[in-house]
């Protein structure tokens, strides 16, 4: 129970880590690009890239309940980045805050379960 809890804290501050590092890496290419471009790159690469390493970062340490683990720990990411802004009701924040986590919660799942199953053996058999 201890190690799934310590797993939840240092899959938040791996998620808010590496939005801080991704944030840095669009400031130093924000020369080049567009403001439409850059929120592009945000939302479609960076973003699931984070939930990506996160889970896995989950999946390698975590002994049973990855998955659950991996989401867990990217809730308040994903609650933070995707909060209700001025003039949208609350629906259209609820739908557009369920794509998101949809989108970021089934690539840290796939992630974590994926390493999750080669670090303990079971990924990868080898017929005989």
């Amino acid at each position: 129970m201890l190690r799934r809890v310590l797993l939840v804290i240092v899959a938040v501050v791996a998620s808010f880590a590496l939005t801080a590092l991704s944030g840095y890496l669009i400031y130093r290419i924000s020369d080049c690009s567009s403001e439409h471009r850059l929120s592009l790159v945000v939302r479609y690469i960076c973003n699931p890239g984070i939930a990506l390493i996160v889970g896995a970062l989950v999946g390698l340490f975590a002994k049973k309940h990855a998955v659950p683990t991996a989401i867990v720990g990217l809730v308040p990411w994903m609650v933070t980045l995707n909060g209700p802004r001025a003039g949208n009701s609350t629906f259209a924040w609820l739908a557009g805050f369920f794509i998101v986590a949809l989108m970021n919660g089934t690539v840290a799942a796939l992630a974590a379960h994926f390493v999750s199953r080669v670090t303990q053996g079971r990924g990868s058999r080898m017929p005989n």
